[in-house]
């Protein structure tokens, strides 16, 4: 039973509010609902936590979060972890209400927090990054922040466990109704198979016709290409024999002169500390290219395979980068953007101070299509990071002379084989725009 002020009368309220903020202009009409969702954000998060306070159930607190069953079930997860997070700081909930730290920002905190036991959520530094972070960018603030707290002399412990926990697994699709075969190992094998497997699609893709078809035309799609790919790994090339396909893979070296090996810290396309014994393996068996920074984050060497087709550049940018600036999708799905293009008035350079890697089909066909420019402030330098500055980047309409000539884009550098003008989007990351 309720008491004091009903529900109805909070009803009434509610609408006479309602017809108020539609007669105001549209655009202040917007910007107050989106006030009032992040207030009334704020105060469901308080609320929940203090549920989680009181010692409600995770189930007790889900079936609370699930609003009548209008919620779906990722949707009532995520606000079960919002709660416990709080629950660890209460001073998010007032950041939210704000607009200090959008939702998308408190989630990726909430996900560090369960995985650090809470430090996430009370480590100052980080929440006041993630409040001066675009929320596309929070998920790659907080995996760095992760990063920064392993220690690389016990990450041969991660390794052995993830190993010792390696199997695969086989189901059912229920929505497609196909068969599914789940693979569980460690990072370094898994990253491996992924990229074996995407090095052969580029194959099936060429094999097909490559970009001299419309992509209407082709007979698979890319994601049919990379199952056949999978499948060709596992079972056999074309004539039954073994394929072999060997890719690329990136290492990001620093050294220090105190450690025992020289080397402070190696990471794999920014997949986290490598353990010596994989290093080792790498430096023996792979092609590699290399990326050496000092601690101060000075690029000490950079080297590339000459069979790769990949520019020296685009290796530097996954150093530098680790990912799209924007939304931090994998290097794998990015291209090297011209901050300022290379056919603009302006005439932007190809160099490593006028690229950026962001991904294809999101980032980069927003930049284009909005006209839209890039920049960048840089942090404090870390010295658990190498010592290198952070960079946080930002997007801002392009002025006249920093569009490029429309219907046109230039390759960062010729790869071997030189490919024919096509406007469409290139799929993988050695290729440019």
């Amino acid at each position: 039973m309720v008491t004091g002020t009903s529900v109805h009368d909070i009803d009434a309220a509610k609408q006479q509010l309602i017809d108020l903020v539609a007669t105001l202009p549209t655009r202040h009409a917007i910007a107050y609902a989106q006030q009032v969702q992040r207030e009334f954000a704020g105060i469901e998060l308080e609320l929940t936590a203090r549920l989680k306070e009181s010692g409600a159930s995770d189930h007790d607190i889900r079936r609370t979060s699930s609003a009548g069953g209008t919620r779906t079930k990722a949707s009532t997860n995520r606000a079960k972890k919002r709660a416990a997070t709080v629950a660890v700081n209460p001073n998010l909930a007032e950041d939210v209400k704000n607009g200090d730290l959008p939702e998308e920002s408190l989630d990726a905190l909430a996900e560090a927090s369960e995985k650090t036991g809470g430090d996430a959520a009370n480590d100052t530094e980080l929440v006041e990054d993630l409040k001066n972070t675009p929320p596309d960018q929070a998920k790659k603030t907080v995996t760095r922040w992760m990063e920064r707290r392993d220690d690389p002399n016990n990450t041969q412990t991660r390794h052995d466990r993830q190993r010792n926990n390696r199997q695969v697994k086989t189901g059912h699709d229920d929505a497609t109704g196909c068969e599914t075969i789940t693979l569980i190992g460690d990072t370094e094998s898994i990253t491996e198979i992924r990229k074996h497997a995407r090095a052969l699609a580029r194959k099936l893709y060429a094999a097909d016709g490559g970009r001299d078809i419309d992509p209407l035309n082709h007979p698979r799609t890319f994601n049919q290409r990379l199952y056949d790919a999978y499948h060709q790994l596992i079972v056999g090339g074309d004539n039954g024999g073994p394929t072999s396909v060997r890719s690329m893979i990136h290492i990001t070296l620093t050294v220090d002169d105190t450690a025992e090996t020289g080397i402070r810290a190696a990471m794999v396309d920014g997949d986290g500390y490598l353990p010596q014994s994989v290093l080792d393996r790498y430096l023996c068996n792979s092609i590699l290219a290399l990326t050496v920074f000092n601690q101060q984050g000075h690029t000490l060497w950079h080297g590339q395979t000459k069979r790769n087709a990949t520019p020296a550049q685009f290796a530097a940018l996954i150093a530098r980068d680790r990912g799209c600036v924007l939304c931090g999708a994998s290097p794998e799905f990015c291209q090297a953007h011209h901050v300022i293009p290379y056919n603009s008035a302006k005439r932007g350079p190809t160099d490593i101070d006028n690229l950026a890697l962001v991904c294809e089909h999101g980032c980069h066909s927003r930049l284009h299509d909005q006209r839209l420019t890039l920049y960048y402030t840089t942090g404090p330098p870390r010295p658990d990071d190498g010592g290198r500055p952070s960079m946080t980047w930002h997007t801002r309409p392009a002025t006249d002379n920093e569009i490029a000539a429309a219907g046109f884009r230039n390759p960062v550098q010729p790869s071997a084989r030189k490919p024919k003008h096509d406007p469409r989007p290139r799929r993988f990351a050695h290729q440019n725009a």
